[in-house]
């Protein structure tokens, strides 16, 4: 059987209200710091230079997904995609974030642990810029991360083989860590393993852990 086109997902959230947050609504909830907001019809980060992280409480998806967001303005620092993210009411969360940095620019894929973001597998270096958009497909321990840029086909940018986080469904979400970063339409949808097949002979496996803080990246 065929692969599932990327991406295969509903919508989350378009922002399309009046300015408000954190957290964008009462359906969001701030997981590691001061949170995202709504302004101006698109999601922005509440503080600049630190982890504005926060996550759609209303439905799980996964544990194996696809996620995307749009670029709405490309800012100084990251815009990253939170999914199997649990825990959250016992203060200790956990989730894989899939981020775009600015410098340089590439996207890196973290695992998330109460705030420690611990980088798996290389940087892929990638120029982005306002209204392209960030994609990650999760199956199993693999995660895909993928790139649109503006209106053009979806691209797969990497392929990395993590097997230290729970084969889990969890909340999906954003990261922004800069005030001049606005992003849009975060999508999400959940795949059926028994209709799913990949194929990953395309990318190498990466297995490389490495600790990095986030705001020395």
């Amino acid at each position: 059987m065929a692969e599932l086109p990327f991406p295969s997902t509903e919508l989350v959230d378009d922002f399309n209200r009046a300015d408000t947050g954190p957290p964008p609504s009462a359906s969001w909830t701030t997981h590691d710091g001061v949170g995202l907001l709504v302004a101006g019809n698109r999601v922005n980060p509440s503080t600049s230079g630190t982890d504005n992280a926060s996550h759609y409480h209303v439905k799980a998806y996964g544990p194996s997904l696809d996620v995307t967001c749009k670029v709405d303005t490309k800012g100084a620092n990251w815009m990253s995609l939170v999914l199997r993210l649990t825990n959250t009411a016992g203060g200790g969360f956990r989730a894989i974030e899939v981020a775009w940095l600015v410098s340089p620019n590439a996207i890196v894929v973290f695992d998330a642990l109460n705030g420690t973001y611990t980088q798996v597998g290389p940087r892929y270096p990638v120029a982005w810029a306002s209204g392209d958009s960030l994609g990650v497909r999760a199956m199993g321990s693999a995660i895909r991360p993928y790139i649109q840029a503006g209106a053009g086909a979806w691209n797969q940018v990497g392929y990395i083989w993590d097997t230290s986080h729970a084969l889990e469904a969890g909340f999906v979400g954003m990261n922004l860590g800069s005030t001049d970063m606005f992003g849009d339409d975060l999508r999400a949808g959940t795949i059926r393993d028994d209709v799913e097949r990949l194929d990953f002979t395309t990318f190498p496996k990466h297995k490389h852990r490495e600790a990095v803080p986030r705001r020395d990246i």
